[in-house]
């Protein structure tokens, strides 16, 4: 597993135990925010060759749309689950 695969992974394990949308958009933070592990890579490449540039980049864009992918799963997740327990609050109000 390299570097891109292992940040995939945490990225996804942080998300799946977020159970707020707060506790989520601070592991999105990690990755994705201006100091996040995927921001840090892209900034990195500038010291890179244009060939390297352009592997590298490719392979960073793909990891980065995997983390944006599980952090839009898991968004997903906690507004249905929010929304299911709404639903049943209502339905016992009734």
């Amino acid at each position: 597993m390299n570097e891109l695969d292992s940040l995939v992974t945490s990225a996804q394990a942080l998300f799946a135990q977020s159970t707020t949308p707060a506790d989520l958009e601070n592991a999105k933070a990690q990755f994705l925010g201006k100091s996040g592990s995927i921001t840090e890579l892209m900034k990195g490449m500038a010291a890179l060759s244009v060939e390297e540039k352009k592997s590298r980049g490719a392979a960073i864009n793909v990891a980065k749309q995997a983390i944006e992918a599980a952090l839009t799963a898991r968004r997903q997740a906690l507004a249905d689950a929010e929304l299911e327990t709404q639903l049943k609050a209502e339905a016992l109000d009734a």
